[in-house]
């Protein structure tokens, strides 16, 4: 669903914003993100002996909610996406996440369960949270997480000095809510904003409707999960933008 609380204007400009005149309309529209962490809990206690950020003792997928005895063992996965893709907890309410959607004949495994946790529509980046007891998919999710996160360190390593020389760019979606796909091309500008703090990035690798919300990595910039840069839109058919993100400088 569209939440009617969008704002009509996209920050500092008289440019609409996606979907603001749609409020309440429940037509599904499709979007890309990137899995940024997997946290397993167990009665309320994470692996590093952290407490539940919000006291959980239980989980809170939609089963374990209409159940008598919810389990007390759960994984939580935080899932970044673009702002004007999910707006805001009504919106992440109505939403569904499809995992492992590589090709045609993926298996279909959705995470049902969510909430928003953050969402900042200046920088077009949005936080969601979800919630499973399916140990099988926790388990392979703290893998695929582990496994990204060292590849994704290792190239940051490697190509770190020639960052602004090979000026590489990479995004990973789903066009029209497509089966993965991979675009390349090159970053062209990067923008810092006012205080120094968030680089915007423009570039020609292409995308879709479908597209927003997914990882854009310009390959020697940012090595760890909060640094992502999400893409956000077009600029006519060569230049495609990010949102603000604090990656590495």
């Amino acid at each position: 669903m569209i939440s009617p609380l969008r704002p009509q204007f996209l920050p500092g400009t008289s440019v609409p914003y996606p979907f603001c005149n749609q409020g309440g309309v429940t037509s599904l529209r499709t979007g890309t993100g990137v899995m940024s962490s997997v946290e397993k809990y167990s009665s309320g206690l994470r692996s590093d002996r952290c407490w539940h950020w919000k006291n959980a003792t239980h989980c809170w997928c939609k089963d374990c909610q209409r159940s008598s005895s919810p389990s007390n063992v759960w994984w939580e996965i935080v899932v970044e996406t673009a702002a004007h893709v999910v707006y805001n907890d009504t919106e992440a309410s109505h939403t569904s996440l499809r995992l492992f959607y590589d090709t045609d004949k993926s298996l279909v495994v959705t995470l049902d369960t969510v909430t928003a946790l953050f969402v900042n529509v200046e920088r077009d980046t949005c936080a969601l949270n979800c919630a499973t007891c399916n140990k099988d998919l926790g388990d392979q999710l703290e893998k695929v997480k582990k496994t990204f996160f060292n590849h994704l360190s290792d190239v940051y390593i490697k190509y770190r000095k020639s960052r602004d020389e090979n000026k590489l760019a990479i995004i990973v979606s789903h066009p029209h809510g497509c089966p993965k796909q991979v675009s390349i091309g090159h970053w062209l500008k990067k923008h810092l904003d006012n205080n120094k703090e968030y680089l915007k990035f423009t570039y020609t690798a292409s995308t879709c409707p479908g597209s927003s919300g997914a990882i854009v990595y310009c390959v020697g910039y940012g090595s760890w999960w909060r640094y992502h840069l999400i893409h956000s839109g077009t600029k006519g058919r060569e230049e495609n933008y990010s949102g603000m993100s604090s990656v590495s400088i």
